[in-house]
C-alpha cells in the first residue's frame, strides 16, 4: 500500500503532532508530600481510598490513605508479613493477598482478604504452597488464579512454583491446578484474561503462554519470540487483548516499548523510551492513554533513574515525553490511577542496592485533561452493573461523547499492576443530552467481576471523574428459599429468588412517655441456597415513628456477634408519610451466612426520641422489610 502526502495532509500531520506534544507538556506533578511509609504495594479500593504497605521489617505497616484529605489510618495485618505478595480483587470488591515474606525467596502459604468498608483483614484458607513474588489474577468466574512465586528447597536452591492454585470465594476453598504445570518461572508473571476467558501469561525473557483454566485436559501453549525478551518490565492492558510493555531486552537495552496483540500473538516494537525504564510503572489513564513513569538504567540505582514521564496514545501508537517527577522512583515504587483521573506515584527503596534510599513520600501526576472545564460529568449511575445489561445514566456535557469505559481498580507492586484494564463500552448516544445509557458487555474475560471505575470520554479525549461501580453482581449470589420471623412482628413474606419481603405491615408497641428506650422490632432469619453472598441490603419502611431512630444489625457468624449495619431517622410523630431506609453491606458478606445452616439473621431495633412526651399513637408501624442481595 502506498501513501501520498499533499500539503493538506502534511498540515494535518503537523497539527496532530503538536496536539500530542501539548497534551503531555500541559500535564504537571504535585509537590512532594510525606507518607508514614515507603509504599511498595499500592491498591485503589472500591471506596476510593488507597491501601499501601511496604517492608514490614522496616515498620512500613499497611495504611489506608485518603486522597481527598491526605490523611491515613493504620490497618495492620493479623501477624502476616505481606511484603512481596501478589494481590487482586475478588468479585465482591475485597482485596485478596497471596503469599508473604520470611526472607529472600522464602515465602508463606498465607491467604488474606481486606475489606475496605470495615478496614479489617480476614484470614482465608492457607495455600498448599508457600510463595514469594506470586502472581494473582481474577478469572471470568470470580475465582482467583495464583501462579509462580519462588521458594528455597532443602538444598538451598531457589526454584519457581510449578503448579498454580485457584481460590474459590463461593466455597472459601483453595485447590491445586495440576494441568497448569509450569517450569522455569519464578517472579511476578504478567497475566491477564483474554476475551475468550483464557489466561495469557508473559514470562520475562522466555515469551508467552496461554492456558484454559476451565479445561482440565488443557495445558499451557505458546512460543518464545526473539527480540522481546523483557526483564524487569511493566505492562498495561490498555484494550481487551492489547498490552503495552515497557522495559528491556535482557542485559542489553532498558528502554524498549512494545505492544502485544493477543489476537495474533504478535509483538510490535513501538519506539524507545526517553530513558532507562527498568522497574518502571505503566498506568492506564481515565481516557485510555497510558502513563509511563519511573525506572532506571541500572537495577535499584536512583542515580541512573529516568525522571521524565511519557504518554502512550493507542490511537496514534506513539510515545510523547511529559513533565518530570521530583523524586527518583525505581525498584519498589508503585503507581495507581485515582477516581478523579490523576495518578498517585509513591515509594522506591527498601532493598536491591544501598543506593536505593527509602522514599516515604508521594507525588501526584495531573494529566493534561485534569483541570479542563469541559470534562463530562456523570450526575447519576448505578453502583452495581450486570453483564449484558443496559443501564440508565445521567450526564452533563458541553461536548459530544466519544465513549464510555470501565477501568478496573489498580493493584500494583514491583512494576506489575495485577488488575488494571481499560474496556470501552457502548453508549446509548454520543450527543450532549443529559439522559443516556451504558451497556455492559457479556464477555467476562474482558471484564472480570469486581470493582471498576465508570468514566465517560468526550471527543477531545477528556474523561469524567469516575463513578465507582461493581461489575458482576450476578455471580455467586444466593437464592432465598426459606424465611422465618423469629419474633413474630412481620408475616406473609414472599420468596421469588431475588427478594424476601413483606408488604403487610406489623405493629410494634412503644411505651408512652419514655425516652432513649430501645424497642425490639424483630429478628428475622433468611435461608439461602449458597454459602457466599457478594452483598446484601435491608430495606425498612416506617411511620408513626415520633422522631425516633432505627438501627439495623446483622449476625456475623465468624465473629459470633451482632454487627451494626447502620442507624437512620425513622419518621416524625403523627405522620402517615413513610420513611424508607436502606442498610447495606457490600463486602465479605459470606461472614453473614452460617456455613452449616445457610441462615442469615437480621435484627431491627427502634429507639424512642430523647425527649419524652405524650403520644397520640403509641405504636410504630413497620410497613415493609426487604432482604436483597
Amino acid at each position: 500500500m502506498r501513501f501520498y502526502f499533499n500539503a493538506k495532509c502534511l498540515a494535518i500531520l503537523i497539527s496532530v503532532t503538536i496536539f500530542q506534544l501539548s497534551e503531555a507538556q500541559t500535564a504537571s506533578w504535585s509537590p512532594v508530600f510525606n507518607l508514614p511509609l515507603n509504599a511498595v504495594h499500592t491498591s485503589l479500593l472500591p471506596n476510593g481510598k488507597v491501601l499501601m504497605w511496604g517492608r514490614i521489617e522496616e515498620n512500613d505497616l499497611p495504611i489506608i490513605w485518603d486522597p481527598a484529605t491526605k490523611t491515613y489510618v493504620s490497618v495492620p495485618t493479623p501477624s502476616v508479613n505481606v511484603f512481596c505478595t501478589g494481590h487482586n480483587f475478588l468479585a465482591d470488591g475485597s482485596l485478596l493477598v497471596a503469599g508473604g515474606h520470611i526472607a529472600y525467596d522464602i515465602g508463606t502459604k498465607d491467604l488474606l482478604a481486606f475489606d475496605c468498608y470495615r478496614n479489617v483483614w480476614k484470614r482465608l484458607p492457607d495455600m498448599k504452597y508457600d510463595r514469594w513474588y506470586p502472581g494473582a489474577l481474577t478469572l471470568a468466574n470470580g475465582q482467583i488464579f495464583i501462579a509462580a512465586g519462588s521458594y528455597t528447597d532443602s538444598t538451598g536452591a531457589i526454584k519457581g512454583r510449578q503448579y498454580p492454585e485457584i481460590y474459590d470465594p463461593e466455597t472459601n476453598t483453595i485447590s491445586e491446578l495440576t494441568n497448569g504445570y509450569f517450569r522455569d518461572f519464578k517472579y511476578y508473571p504478567n497475566m491477564y484474561t483474554t476475551t475468550d476467558t483464557k489466561i495469557m501469561l508473559h514470562r520475562p525473557v522466555f515469551g508467552f503462554r496461554k492456558l484454559n483454566p476451565f479445561n482440565t485436559t488443557n495445558i499451557w501453549a505458546g512460543s518464545d519470540p526473539t527480540g522481546f525478551k523483557f526483564e524487569q518490565f511493566s505492562f498495561a492492558r490498555y484494550l481487551p487483548n492489547k498490552v503495552l510493555s515497557v522495559s528491556s531486552i535482557k542485559d542489553v537495552d532498558f528502554k524498549i516499548a512494545g505492544r502485544f496483540d493477543a489476537n495474533t500473538n504478535v509483538w510490535t516494537r513501538i519506539s524507545d523510551s526517553v530513558g532507562g525504564r527498568r522497574d518502571c510503572d505503566t498506568t492506564i489513564l481515565a481516557n485510555g492513554q497510558v502513563l509511563i513513569t519511573g525506572g532506571s538504567n541500572v537495577f535499584a540505582d536512583p542515580t541512573t533513574a529516568t525522571l521524565q514521564s511519557e504518554l502512550y496514545d493507542p490511537t496514534t501508537d506513539t510515545l510523547t515525553p511529559g513533565p518530570s517527577e521530583t523524586i527518583a522512583r525505581v525498584y519498589h515504587s508503585s503507581a495507581v490511577l485515582l477516581p478523579d483521573g490523576s495518578v498517585l506515584k509513591v515509594g522506591s527503596g527498601s532493598g536491591g542496592s544501598p543506593k536505593n534510599v527509602r522514599q516515604k513520600n508521594g507525588e501526584i501526576y495531573y494529566p493534561w485533561y485534569y483541570s479542563s472545564a469541559t470534562r463530562p460529568v456523570i450526575t447519576f449511575a448505578p453502583t452495581v452493573l450486570s453483564y449484558g445489561s443496559t443501564n440508565s445514566i445521567s450526564v452533563a456535557t458541553t461536548k459530544p461523547l466519544r465513549e464510555a469505559a470501565l477501568i478496573r481498580m489498580g493493584s500494583t507492586t514491583h512494576g506489575i499492576n495485577f488488575s488494571q484494564v481499560y474496556v470501552p463500552i457502548p453508549l446509548g448516544n454520543t450527543g450532549t443530552g443529559s439522559a443516556n445509557t451504558v451497556k455492559v458487555p457479556s464477555s467476562k474475560g474482558d471484564i472480570p467481576p469486581g470493582p471498576y471505575m465508570l468514566v465517560l470520554v468526550n471527543t477531545d479525549g477528556e474523561p469524567s471523574v469516575a463513578k465507582l461501580v461493581t461489575v458482576g453482581n450476578d455471580l455467586a449470589k444466593p437464592l432465598l428459599t426459606g424465611y422465618a420471623d423469629v419474633l413474630g412482628t412481620i408475616a406473609n413474606v414472599t420468596n421469588d429468588g431475588l427478594v424476601a419481603q413483606d408488604t403487610n405491615f406489623g405493629v410494634v408497641n412503644v411505651p408512652i412517655n419514655t425516652k432513649n428506650l430501645d424497642v425490639a422490632m424483630g429478628e428475622f432469619e433468611f435461608t439461602s441456597t449458597k454459602k457466599f453472598v457478594s452483598s446484601f441490603r435491608v430495606r425498612t419502611g416506617t411511620r408513626w415513628a415520633m422522631g425516633g431512630t432505627l438501627k439495623a444489625e446483622a449476625w456475623n457468624c465468624v465473629d459470633g456477634a451482632w454487627e451494626i449495619l447502620g442507624t437512620a431517622n425513622a419518621g416524625t410523630s403523627g405522620s402517615t408519610s413513610t420513611i424508607t431506609t436502606y442498610f447495606e453491606r457490600r463486602l465479605n458478606a459470606r461472614e453473614y451466612v452460617d456455613q452449616t445452616t445457610k441462615k442469615v439473621r437480621i435484627r431491627i431495633t427502634f429507639r424512642n426520641p430523647a425527649v419524652a412526651r405524650p403520644l397520640s399513637n403509641a405504636e410504630l408501624d413497620v410497613l415493609a422489610l426487604y432482604f436483597t442481595y
